[in-house]
């Protein structure tokens, strides 16, 4: 998760999107699937380098399970995990951490990977509790500042059932601002690199035809290449994009048939690599990206387009350091 607020942070990524109403972001899971984390360290606006952090890593064991945790050993800290305690009543678990600085400590203004945590998803509901969180519990810069408070508030999401068809995109963007729609930071002239990803969830059927509408901001992204991952499931169409002279959207058809049988229910289907390269950004609170699905039908002739509403989108904002 990319922090573009003006203070530093704790995450992981993917760090959870907001997809109903309560105010915890969540992660939507197949009963079984399993969920790779990867924590993030960000120091913006550190005026010295961190050189300790502590923090307790809560997981709700009734919805799910940790499998395993790999640390990425870059010579920047040492890691402790503490046994982790599990209240028999609530079922949640509780590990204290730390991470003590080997030289100089992690430098002000950086993000820093420490570590793959993968969970598997047991037992889930919507019940608006949190099931993950990072709570820093001490931070120690390299002048001896306590700047503890400043990793404040907990990171923390939910996970819940998926139980919809899905057409988006990996990564697909968090809530990161007060609009409505999920954002990606990026520096100007970064590329974006996105895999398509059809989820069929719920279909009674295979999905044998997919239309839809991709539309892209030009003024703040610029399309680099499609690569098509050949699957042998669908052939893919290509319409020509049209692009609006004065709002500078692109719209471009795409279609998906199917070549045999094609995509079984309730499984997730790679389907094209799209990369991006931010050329504009800004924050305006409006979509620069979508997937707007116009036709679905299954196997049976049935029309499901409207399962997979609404559509994907998200957008992109200037990293703000």
């Amino acid at each position: 998760m990319t922090n573009t607020n003006d203070f530093p942070s704790f995450s992981t990524n993917p760090g959870g999107t907001q997809l109903d109403d309560d105010p915890i972001n969540e992660i939507a899971l197949h009963e079984g699937d399993k969920l790779s984390l990867i924590s993030q360290i960000d120091t913006t606006s550190l005026t010295a380098p961190l050189t300790f952090l502590e923090f307790e890593v809560n997981i709700d064991t009734k919805e799910l399970e940790l499998q395993e945790v790999n640390v990425i050993d870059d010579k920047v800290f040492d890691i402790t995990l503490f046994d982790p305690v599990v209240d028999p009543i609530t079922g949640l678990s509780t590990q204290k951490v730390t991470f003590t600085a080997i030289d100089h400590g992690q430098p002000p203004n950086t993000v820093l990977e420490r570590d793959n945590v993968v969970l598997k998803a047991v037992g889930l509901n919507n019940d608006g509790i949190r099931d993950f969180d990072l709570v820093v519990t001490s931070a120690i810069d390299a002048h001896g500042n306590d700047v503890t408070s400043l990793f404040q508030p907990p990171f923390e999401f939910e996970v819940q059932a998926d139980d919809f068809p899905s057409f988006s995109t990996n990564p697909g963007g968090t809530q990161l601002d007060d609009d409505p729609i999920n954002e990606i930071a990026l520096h100007e002239g970064d590329k974006l690199s996105l895999i398509s990803q059809i989820d069929t969830t719920s279909l009674t059927a295979p999905l044998t035809f997919l239309e839809f509408e991709v539309n892209i901001d030009t003024k703040e992204l610029e399309l680099q290449e499609v690569n098509v991952i050949d699957d042998k499931v669908f052939d893919i169409t290509l319409f020509d994009p049209v692009v609006d002279p004065i709002t500078g959207l692109s719209t471009q058809k795409v279609t998906f048939t199917a070549i045999d049988h094609g995509q079984p229910p309730n499984t997730v289907l790679e389907r094209d690599n799209v990369v991006l390269k931010a050329v504009g950004l800004n924050n305006d609170g409006i979509r620069d990206f979508d997937l707007v699905v116009t036709s679905a039908i299954d196997a049976h002739g049935n029309d499901v387009t409207s399962l997979f509403q609404p559509p994907f989108e998200f957008e992109v904002q200037a990293e703000t350091f």
